[in-house]
């Protein structure tokens, strides 16, 4: 569950989303990994065998230094076939999630694989809150005045997480990442 406020950004007011106390309590409980200056220079990176799971929170900051594109995939396979992908585009200023290798996806002619969202950033530091879940994801940035949620459908065996970076260096300066199964 969330809970909504109204706060000024940028000198206006938006309406923005952020988790509720229990929400927060069951991350605060829960165990804890931390993978604090990563850096990748045009590649995949697979987090290590102890970073799996269907649920989990993910708390992230990254700089693009000079790559076009970087991100993570949530709710992978260790071989990156299947995951959804969640990933900032420098050159267009947008946030992305493509759900088009996500697991189950041709079951509608209207299942999206892709949603943008315009987040024009000058520095190219990149703030994301993920939460993943067995067959939902939620992404909130800029205190929660961007979010975007979406249903997966993967494999159960798809529960790993993939950092990547395209066409150049990302130094995700801090990744926090919460295994909430179980707990929800």
């Amino acid at each position: 569950p969330m809970t909504m406020a109204l706060r000024t950004i940028d000198g206006r007011p938006q309406l923005c989303l952020e988790p509720d106390s229990h929400y927060t309590a069951l991350v605060a409980a829960g165990q804890t990994l931390s993978f604090d200056g990563l850096q990748l220079v045009s590649e995949q990176h697979l987090l290590p065998d102890r970073v799996h799971g269907q649920v989990l929170d993910i708390d992230m900051n990254m700089h693009m230094q000079s790559a076009d594109r970087a991100g993570i995939f949530v709710r992978a396979t260790p071989d990156g076939n299947i995951g959804t992908s969640i990933s900032y585009d420098m050159k267009k200023h947008v946030l992305v999630v493509d759900r088009s290798r996500s697991g189950l996806t041709d079951f509608s002619s209207k299942f999206s694989h892709e949603h943008i969202v315009n987040m024009p950033s000058r520095t190219g530091d990149i703030s994301l809150h993920i939460i993943v879940d067995r067959n939902s994801i939620e992404i909130l940035s800029r205190n929660g005045s961007v979010v975007i949620t979406d249903l997966i459908f993967p494999p159960a065996r798809a529960d790993r997480v993939i950092a990547f970076s395209e066409n150049g260096m990302t130094n995700f300066r801090y990744m926090k990442i919460t295994l909430l199964e179980g707990d929800l």
